[in-house]
C-alpha cells in the first residue's frame, strides 16, 4: 500500500528529548548486597510488566545473581535515552519504538522477549464504537475519528493493517492522541467515532451499554504481535555481557513461575497498578515469553517499512548477531 509517511521523525526526536518522569521503586531500602550486581530496570507501570516486580519479589532475579531497581517511565520512548546514556541498564518497552529508535540512529539491543498479544479469543487492545456509530467493521472507520495515546505506535500500525486486509484503504483512516483514560468520555461525547483502547480501559469502556467493541486489530494484522521486549544499549551488551545474561536466565525461568502462578500474579496488581481486587481478578493477562520470536518481530518490521514508520528492518538489532 502506498502511504504518506506522517511525522514520525520529529515526533521520536521530541519524546526523546522529554525527561523520563520516572517514579522510583526498590525491592527494599537496603544497601545492595555485595554478593549481587545491581542492575536498574526501566518499565512501564501496566499488567503487562508484572513478571518484573513478580520476579524481584519472589527472589529470583537474586537466585541469579541480580538485585533489581525498577524504575517507572511515563512511555516507552521516555525510556530510550535514559538507556542510552546508562541511567537505565535495560527496559522493557514495545518493540516498535524500538525499530523506530534505531531506524533513527540509536543502538539499541533485544535481549529477550517479554509479552505477546493472543493471536485468537480475547486479547489484550481493541477498538471501541458506539452501538449506534454504524460502524461494523474496520474498514467502516474510513474517514472517522479514532482515538490512539500516540501517533505512530502499535496502535495506528496494527489498526492500518487490519484495515489493509479487509479491503480498505489504510490512508483514509484519521488518528486524535487522546490519553488512554479520557477516550471513553470523549467517545460518549461524541468527539470521537472510535477508541483503540488496552486493558483495563478496554473493559472499562465496554460496560457503558452504548458501546460495543468492534474487533482486535492486531488478531486482524499481525496475531500474536509482541507487545513489550527487554532492551538495552548495545554499549551494555559489549561491556556487560555476563550481566544481560545473568538477566535473560533469570527472566526466562520468572516467565514460567509467571505463567504457572496467574492468581499471584492477579495478587500483585492491585498494589502494582493500583486496581481493584475486582479489576485485577477479571483482567486479561498477557502471554508471557522472554523468547524473541524473531519471526512475529520482522513481520512487525515489514509492515512499518510498509506504512512509512521506519526506512528498513534495522540490522544487528538481537544480541546474539
Amino acid at each position: 500500500m502506498s502511504i504518506t509517511k506522517k511525522t514520525g521523525i520529529a515526533l521520536l526526536t521530541a519524546i526523546l528529548l522529554t525527561s523520563c518522569g520516572t517514579a522510583s521503586s526498590s525491592p527494599d531500602d537496603e544497601s545492595s548486597s555485595p554478593d549481587l550486581e545491581m542492575i536498574t530496570v526501566g518499565m512501564l507501570q501496566v499488567s503487562a510488566s508484572a513478571p518484573i516486580p513478580y520476579g524481584v519479589d519472589q527472589g529470583i532475579f537474586e537466585k541469579h545473581g541480580l538485585e533489581v531497581e525498577i524504575e517507572y517511565s511515563q512511555g516507552g520512548a521516555a525510556m530510550l535515552p535514559a538507556i542510552e546514556t546508562g541511567t537505565y541498564d535495560i527496559g522493557v518497552l514495545n518493540p516498535l519504538t524500538v525499530l523506530i529508535a534505531n531506524d533513527q540512529g540509536l543502538d539499541m539491543r533485544m535481549v529477550s522477549g517479554f509479552s505477546y498479544a493472543h493471536p485468537e479469543g480475547d486479547d489484550v487492545s481493541g477498538i471501541v464504537v458506539r452501538k449506534d456509530s454504524n460502524i461494523s467493521s474496520f474498514e467502516d472507520l474510513a474517514g472517522a475519528q479514532t482515538a490512539v495515546n500516540l501517533i505512530q505506535t502499535q496502535w495506528d500500525l496494527t489498526l492500518m493493517g487490519a484495515v489493509e486486509n479487509q479491503g480498505g484503504d489504510p490512508a483514509s483512516l484519521n488518528f486524535l492522541e487522546i490519553p488512554f483514560p479520557d477516550m471513553a468520555a470523549q467517545l460518549e461525547q461524541g468527539n470521537i467515532d472510535a477508541a483503540y483502547l488496552p486493558y483495563p480501559f478496554l473493559p472499562a469502556a465496554l460496560e457503558n451499554p452504548d458501546n460495543e467493541l468492534l474487533g482486535y486489530p492486531i488478531q486482524e494484522s499481525m496475531p500474536g504481535m509482541p507487545m513489550l521486549v527487554s532492551t538495552t544499549s548495545a554499549q551494555f551488551t559489549e561491556e556487560h555481557p555476563d550481566t544481560v545474561r545473568k538477566f535473560v536466565e533469570a527472566l526466562e525461568e520468572v516467565m514460567v513461575e509467571t505463567n504457572a502462578n496467574e492468581s499471584a500474579i492477579r495478587e500483585l496488581l492491585p498494589e502494582f497498578m493500583g486496581l481493584s481486587p475486582e479489576a485485577a481478578e477479571n483482567a486479561l493477562l498477557e502471554d508471557w515469553s522472554a523468547e524473541i520470536r524473531e519471526d512475529r518481530l520482522e513481520t512487525l518490521g515489514e509492515n512499518a517499512v510498509k506504512c512509512g514508520f521506519i526506512r528498513q528492518m534495522p540490522q544487528n538489532l538481537y544480541i546474539d548477531e
